[in-house]
């Protein structure tokens, strides 16, 4: 990875959720890994709202298909991130997961899971979001899920971590579709 690309993009004045869909631009060029093979989970969806809250965004979860996971490997083999073939997250599936730091405040962690494999349950997996057309694409296009989709995690994963984020979507979604329609009628002048 380039040292002078990465000090550009974390001494940049974005707020820390650009910083690292940056980052994870990045580290996606330099491995070569294919667009739309891998999403972003968690709270990214509702970046904007927890910045403006005080409670930025300091880490980004990745789903991403085992054969471009794979690229990942040869940057860890040069001391870039470190990769856990054995890694055992919350669902207690046990799955490769490359895990990096930069500059000790922005963590990206990577999880080899099949399109078909989803985190906690298969609903969530790329193949099942990306049928029900529950991603959308940030600035950097990076998948990431629709807030919708978010909730409808956020609520299975069933964290109390979760509470504060889950009162964000939903307001953010009651506020959506409140949007009044604006009447197109024709006026027509009075003689």
């Amino acid at each position: 990875m380039d040292s002078s690309e990465i000090s550009r993009i974390t001494s940049s004045s974005k707020p820390n959720y650009a910083k690292l869909s940056d980052l994870l631009a990045h580290i996606i060029k330099v491995c070569g890994i294919a667009p739309d093979t891998y999403y972003i989970l968690g709270s990214y969806a509702i970046r904007k709202e927890r910045e403006h809250e005080g409670r930025p965004i300091t880490d980004l979860d990745v789903a991403m298909r085992p054969d471009q996971f794979d690229k990942l490997r040869p940057l860890a083999a040069k001391g870039v991130g470190r990769i856990d073939d054995g890694y055992k997250g919350g669902s207690g599936v046990v799955t490769p997961q490359y895990a990096i730091t930069i500059v000790g405040k922005y963590e990206i962690e990577i999880f080899s899971t099949p399109d078909t494999i989803g985190i906690p349950i298969n609903e969530f997996s790329r193949n099942a979001v990306n049928a029900k057309k529950g991603f959308q694409k940030d600035e950097n296009g990076h998948l990431v899920f629709k807030p919708q989709t978010l909730l409808n995690w956020k609520r299975r994963m069933g964290r109390p971590k979760n509470a504060a984020n889950i009162a964000i979507l939903e307001k953010k979604l009651k506020g959506g579709s409140k949007k009044r329609k604006v009447s197109r009628r024709k006026k027509t002048r009075r003689s």
